[in-house]
């Protein structure tokens, strides 16, 4: 069988995850100096993201919020059979619908299976 890039074979799991969705509250949460500036008003919208793993669990992550875009990386790191640590670096507010233009952001999560 040929691989065509999209599956992890070893995991036998794709490589490409997304979502979408629509709602409202944080994913059009605008503040008064937002609405002041013109930049919409509070609602409903439609969200979503997508991850492509590149290689050795290291991702590229796009999110739209329903505001704004972001990108970044995120890397796993293994830390034995039953956890793992994820660090993530990157840009949000990557649009001027809200805020005062790009930030860095960035996390650190940890799981574990019982």
């Amino acid at each position: 069988m040929q691989d065509c890039g999209v599956i992890n074979r070893e995991p036998n799991k794709t490589k490409s995850h997304y979502s979408i969705g629509i709602g409202n509250g944080r994913f059009r949460d605008k503040s008064q100096y937002d609405i002041d500036a013109g930049k919409g008003k509070p609602g409903t919208t439609i969200f979503g993201n997508v991850a492509y793993e590149l290689f050795n669990e290291l991702s590229v992550i796009c999110d739209w919020n329903g505001v704004n875009l972001n990108a970044g990386v995120s890397k796993a790191i293994s830390l034995g059979d039953k956890s793992a640590m994820v660090v993530t670096v990157g840009v949000a507010d990557l649009t001027d619908n809200s805020g005062c233009g790009a930030r860095l952001i960035g996390g650190v999560g940890a799981g574990i299976m019982l």
